[in-house]
Formats: structure tokens, C-alpha cells, sequence
């Protein structure tokens, strides 16, 4: 038995050598490794995602949280889902997106749009990479076809083509139903949240994926601090938005940046309910919400609660005195 043991520390000691030469170095070795430690090394790699954490509790509140439906595409991507970079920025570290679906349809029904871009992994429950160009009529999408001047990748075709013939066409309109019942139950628990704390919940009747809870009264740093208090905790994909953040991009300045509005604003956290996230989920990011809120922000709603309060007692106390003629009257009875 203690054989055993020193064998499997002996090897554990010289993985974790491997791991740190890696680490340090960044380059591929002069010599080349074996496949026992190449496997060990991307399930290493892959248990640093945000979606693969075992030391928390994972809440996905985005629109892209890594989340595979299939166990053999999960296999043979080892748990890589989340792809590099986001939109204009390889660089940065979450991919984004947003929800345009209805205004698509209503533009191609009057053919405004040639051709429009769906990603796989926001639709389909498969790892960050492939896309689906779909259009209107076939002719423009032969055309599309033919563009392309090259061979491409067979892996996005082939990780969609599993999970569809696992899901079939009922479990993939199951899917959808899903995600629409519980985007409902997301809506209404954080306008009970948002109630507690003085806040509301954005009308966005066209949007049916995202939510956003304004943060009247916080600062930006309270803000910030919030956004990174909930992704510390395992909540991720949910973000504060600051008003008056600007980024400027090839001399373009964008104000406001990442609120796709330049109106001025309070500030607002945003949540999503995208396919495949759980009632589970929602429940246990509202829990982690509560939590992590500052206490203060409880204290102004009930302050604000009072304060309405004693104008209610006010206007029902002034109601209720006698007018002038009453008191005359009452006074000549005497």
C-alpha cells in the first residue's frame, strides 16, 4: 500500500513539474510530451474555466457560459467551450454578445437583410467556434457558398451534427420552450429582488433573453466592486454597467461602452437567461445576489419605504381635519 502511494506521489510531483515548466517557459517543449500528459495537461487547462469550477458553486447568468448538452462533444473538446477573446478584442477574456432575433424577422420580411449570422454555441449548446449563415431565399446563400475560396474546419459541422441527432427535433423545440418559461421565472425573481433594494427591473418587451436591474444611487466604484464580487463567487456572465464609460477604438470614441447606448444612464447590472440555464441556476443567483449586496443598499430601500410611508400618514392625517365651516358649526352648538 505505501508503494503504491509513493508511485502515485512520485507521479503526481512530476505532472506538476511538467505543468510549471509549461507555465513559466510558454512555449512548446524541445521535446516532446506523452499523450498521458498532454490529456493531463488540457484537463488542467479546462478546469480553470469558469464553467468546469469545482470549488464553488457555478451560476451561468450570460449569454454564453460554456454550457455543452452533448457528453461526447464535452469529450472530445476536453472541456474547452468557451473559446478565446470577445467581440472586437481577442485579447479580452468573455466572449459577448446580444439578442436581435425579432428585429431580424421583421427586417427580412421586408428585405432588408441579405444574410444574417447565428453562433452555434448560443443556440445549439456546443463549444465557442462555429456559426450558421442563414438567408431569406437560397440563391444568396449558393452565393455565400461559393465565396468561400478554401477548404473549413469539419469540427463545428460535426459537434452540431451529435447534438442534434441527440436532442432530435422535439428535444431541441423542448429546449427552446424551456428557456422562454424560464426566462419568466428569471424576470420575476429579480423584480422581487430589485424591490428589496429600491431598484426596478428594465421594460425591454423585444428583448426576451436579458434583463437589467438599474443601480440607481451607487457609485461607480460601488458598482464595479459589485460586478466583481458576483464573478468571484462563480456568478459569471453577469455584468455592471457604469454610466460614463468611454473606450476609444482605431480613433472612435464610444461613450458609454458596453451598454450599446450612448443615453446617459444610472448604471445597471445585467443578467441573461440563455438556452440551457436551470431553474437552479436562477434560484442560486438570487441567493448569491442577496448576499453580496451591500447591506446599505437594503437600508436605502427601507428608508425610501418609510419615508413614502409618512407622507401616506400625512396626507390621511390632513384629510381627516374638520374644514373651517365644521369647526364654526361646532363651535355655535356649543
Amino acid at each position: 500500500m505505501k508503494t503504491e502511494q509513493e508511485a502515485s506521489d512520485r507521479t503526481a510531483r512530476c505532472f506538476n513539474r511538467l505543468q510549471a515548466v509549461l507555465r513559466r517557459d510558454g512555449s512548446i517543449p524541445e521535446i516532446g510530451l506523452p499523450v498521458q500528459a498532454i490529456g493531463g495537461f488540457l484537463a488542467r487547462l479546462a478546469s480553470l474555466d469558469s464553467n468546469n469550477r469545482f470549488d464553488t458553486i457555478c451560476v451561468g447568468a450570460g449569454e454564453r457560459e460554456g454550457r455543452i448538452l452533448s457528453p461526447l462533444v464535452q469529450q472530445l473538446h476536453y472541456g474547452l467551450a468557451h473559446g478565446i477573446g470577445r467581440s472586437g478584442n481577442l485579447t479580452e477574456r468573455q466572449p459577448k454578445a446580444i439578442e436581435c432575433r425579432n428585429r431580424i424577422e421583421e427586417a427580412g420580411s421586408v428585405g432588408y437583410i441579405d444574410a444574417f449570422i447565428q453562433s452555434t454555441d448560443k443556440n445549439f449548446l456546443v463549444p465557442v467556434g462555429g456559426s450558421i449563415v442563414a438567408t431569406f431565399d437560397k440563391k444568396s446563400l449558393d452565393m455565400i457558398a461559393n465565396f468561400y475560396p478554401g477548404r473549413a474546419s469539419i469540427v463545428p459541422s460535426r459537434d452540431l451534427l451529435i447534438t442534434l441527432l441527440q436532442l432530435g427535433k422535439t428535444g431541441l423545440k423542448e429546449l427552446y420552450n424551456t428557456q422562454q418559461t424560464n426566462f419568466q421565472v428569471l424576470h420575476a425573481t429579480m423584480q422581487e429582488y430589485a424591490e428589496t433594494i429600491g431598484q426596478k427591473v428594465m421594460e425591454v418587451k423585444m428583448n426576451r433573453i436579458s434583463l437589467a436591474v438599474t443601480l440607481k444611487g451607487w457609485t461607480s466604484q460601488q458598482q464595479n466592486a459589485f460586478g466583481a464580487q458576483l464573478f468571484s463567487r462563480g456568478v459569471t456572465g453577469a455584468r455592471t454597467i457604469p454610466n460614463g464609460l468611454s473606450r476609444t477604438i482605431d480613433g472612435y470614441e464610444f461613450f458609454n461602452f458596453g451598454s450599446h447606448s450612448s443615453r446617459e444612464h444610472d448604471g445597471y447590472l445585467n443578467v441573461a437567461c440563455a438556452i440551457g440555464m436551470t431553474t437552479q441556476e436562477i434560484e442560486e443567483l438570487v441567493k448569491v445576489l442577496k448576499e453580496e449586496t451591500p447591506k446599505w443598499a437594503f437600508s436605502s430601500s427601507i428608508n425610501a419605504k418609510d419615508r413614502s410611508s409618512t407622507r401616506q400618514d400625512n396626507a390621511n392625517c390632513i384629510t381627516a381635519l374638520p374644514c373651517a365651516e365644521d369647526i364654526q358649526a361646532n363651535e355655535s352648538c356649543a
